[in-house]
This record gives C-alpha cells, sequence and structure tokens, in this order.
C-alpha cells in the first residue's frame, strides 16, 4: 500500500521564494497557498525546499518526505524524480513552462495554457473595437513559446498589424516595463489604442510610465494585463 502522506516537499529552484522573478511569483504563491489550505486540517506538513540546478539530490533527503510537488522543471528536477522512483514517492510538476514533455512517464503536469490564455485575453481587446494594440514582454525566440509569441500570432490572425516599435521587450527586473515605456513615448513613435503586458506587474508599470507622460488609461490607451493579481484591483484604474 502506497504511504500515508504526512510531509510534502514544495520544492524550488531558488535560495528564497523572494528570490523569485515578480512575475512568477504571483503562481507561485497561489499554489503554495492552495496546497497548503488543502492539507490543512489533515495532519500534512508542507516543507519549502529550494534546490539549485546543479544540486546532488541525496536518497536520505528524499527518504524524508512521502510526496514532492516541483514548481517548473530543471536539472535538480530530473534527479529528484529518478531518487523518488526508486522509493515509490509521488512526484506532480506545477506550473511547467511547457505541458509537452513526452520523457516524463507517469509524472503528472499540472499548468495552463499560456496561448490559450493570450488569446482570451486578445479576443476581449479585438471585441472591444482596438485595431492599433501593442505587447510589452520578454522576447521572442524563447523556449518554450512566449506570451509574446502568441500575441503576433493572434495579430497576425486577424491581419493586424504590428509595428517593430510596438513589440516592447521589458524583462523580469523591476522598471524595466516602466523605463521601457519611457522610450517609446521619448522617441515620439506612434502610439498605439492598446497595449498587451504579459504580466499584470508589467501591466501597471505601464500605466504608471503613460500618467507619468499625461496621457489617461484607458481614455487615450487602454492597457490589459496578464496574472489576475491583487494589486491589479486597487490600482488607478483597475486592471
Amino acid at each position: 500500500p502506497r504511504r500515508r502522506l504526512r510531509n510534502v516537499a514544495f520544492v524550488l529552484q531558488s535560495n528564497r521564494l523572494t528570490d523569485i522573478p515578480a512575475h512568477s511569483q504571483v503562481g507561485v504563491l497561489d499554489l503554495l497557498f492552495g496546497v497548503s489550505q488543502r492539507f490543512e486540517g489533515l495532519a500534512i506538513n508542507v516543507c519549502h525546499v529550494s534546490l539549485t540546478n546543479t544540486d546532488a539530490v541525496d536518497p536520505k533527503w528524499v527518504e524524508r518526505f512521502d510526496a514532492f510537488i516541483s514548481v517548473d522543471r530543471w536539472g535538480a528536477t530530473d534527479a529528484l524524480i529518478e531518487q523518488a522512483r526508486e522509493l515509490d514517492r509521488p512526484c506532480v510538476i506545477a506550473l511547467p513552462k511547457q505541458l509537452d514533455w513526452t520523457d516524463l512517464d507517469g509524472v503528472p503536469l499540472i499548468g495552463y495554457d499560456r496561448h490559450a490564455a493570450t488569446q482570451l485575453a486578445m479576443n476581449h481587446l479585438i471585441d472591444s473595437g482596438y485595431r492599433r494594440i501593442a505587447c510589452i514582454g520578454v522576447k521572442q525566440g524563447l523556449e518554450p513559446p512566449t506570451k509574446t509569441e502568441a500575441f503576433h500570432a493572434i495579430m497576425q490572425k486577424h491581419r493586424l498589424d504590428v509595428p517593430a516599435c510596438w513589440s516592447i521587450h521589458a524583462g523580469a527586473e523591476i522598471g524595466s516595463a516602466y523605463h521601457a515605456i519611457r522610450h517609446l513615448l521619448n522617441n515620439k513613435q506612434p502610439l498605439p489604442q492598446a497595449i498587451f503586458a504579459d504580466t499584470d506587474y508589467k501591466a501597471l508599470e505601464t500605466i504608471a510610465a503613460l500618467q507619468a507622460a499625461g496621457l489617461n488609461v484607458p481614455e487615450d490607451i487602454a492597457i490589459c494585463g496578464y496574472d489576475n493579481i491583487a494589486d491589479g484591483a486597487t490600482s488607478t484604474p483597475a486592471l
């Protein structure tokens, strides 16, 4: 019979939870809260564990836990899965960057379709009458395909042009989106009717940059974010 769950490892590729980039914290914190809430009252301990990409996984450490929830997948995750299988410990990979890994036989992947989610956001903008739409997010050409690439595919499907200056690069660093939008405005580039941001944090920084330039949101430029974070409900205007 399978072991009773008493200690579950919540595994992150980070030294501390606060080391996770802001755009990733949202889903991770929600996941950790949901897991802890589900196990509350069942005498199951959820332990936050950090592993670097090169950490060796000690079988004695694996023996301490009855199951593992790994946030995404990296080098140490594969070693962990192998050790857990030998000890008949179940593993789940949550919030993976891609959902089509074929080499994880028997390991459940729990995540969401970034392209489908981006399409919902874009459909909302297009159905609202916007045609000149910009995107602020990570660069294209990364693996797996990004929300930025989903944005361009959807715009192409609707035969809507995206000038190069409207494909705005902004990383996960705080202030990256703000400065990218300010650069767009300072260069006197043609302005879009709406901007899709690949995270709510970037959407909030975009709003701040536009407002600092004297533009009104959404009257002058509409903003659509992605994540549904709590701060988005209390911003001015709300996302």
